[in-house]
């Protein structure tokens, strides 16, 4: 929550460097993009993306949606 509350650029705006092509990890492991979002934090998100979640570097994952923490 706090990383989303301390953003304002749209999902899809690429912020962080990624390599070229799709990301190597899937969503599916995960029970919502809540949870895939936290994990992808811990994992050191949004600098890096060690399980390939982020694919266009905008620091969210899943679908995740960081509207609801902005206020």
């Amino acid at each position: 929550a706090a990383f989303a509350a301390g953003t304002s650029h749209a999902p899809g705006t690429a912020r962080y460097a990624r390599p070229a092509g799709p990301g190597t990890g899937s969503c599916a492991p995960y029970a919502d993009a809540a949870a895939a979002q936290q994990a992808f934090l811990a994992a050191g998100g949004p600098q890096q993306d060690a399980l390939g979640l982020d694919a266009d570097g905008d620091g969210f994952v899943c679908g995740f949606d960081p509207a609801p923490y902005r206020s």
